[in-house]
């Protein structure tokens, strides 16, 4: 049978047959939202919504909407810098002050670079948990950790 006749399930069918993939096809992840990327923060941070997207200023709360919306502009480029702020209720210079620090963040703080590693290792491996609790002070060497994809050193 040519493969142009065939329906298309019997053209997978045959490709993981060919490729040793027997079992069904593997479902491509769903592109990341802002949404998601927001929940993806908030675990990481140990926040809600309502304090990324509130009044309030502290040092943990600032940093957690900072890493928002850099992870928005790095992993979601075609988000526009007021489409980053709307979710959490600020204006686009609010993210546009955000991307200009984050340089000098990560050089300078320990605690904004663990908290950024394991925020970009989230996003990188979908499935993967770390505790939500290691920006607080808990255990961060153990929550760096994945058994689906190690961290290299």
């Amino acid at each position: 049978m040519e493969l142009s006749e065939a329906p298309l399930e019997m053209i997978f069918a045959e490709l993981r047959r060919r490729i040793g993939g027997g079992g069904a096809a593997e479902v491509p992840r769903q592109p990341l939202g802002l949404v998601a990327l927001g929940k993806i923060v908030e675990e990481v941070h140990d926040i809600d919504a309502a304090e990324l997207a509130g009044p309030h200023r502290t040092q943990r709360i600032a940093q957690a909407r900072q890493q928002y919306c850099v992870a928005a502009r790095t992993y979601i480029p075609t988000a526009t810098l007021a489409e980053i702020a709307a979710l959490i209720r600020r204006d686009h210079s609010t993210v546009s002050h955000a991307l200009n620090r984050h340089q000098y963040q990560h050089r300078s703080s320990k605690s904004y670079r663990l908290a950024w590693d394991i925020l970009t290792s989230r996003v990188a491996h979908g499935s993967c948990r770390t505790s939500p609790r290691v920006i607080s002070g808990d255990s961060p060497a153990s929550a760096t950790k994945c058994q689906n994809h190690p961290t290299p050193g």
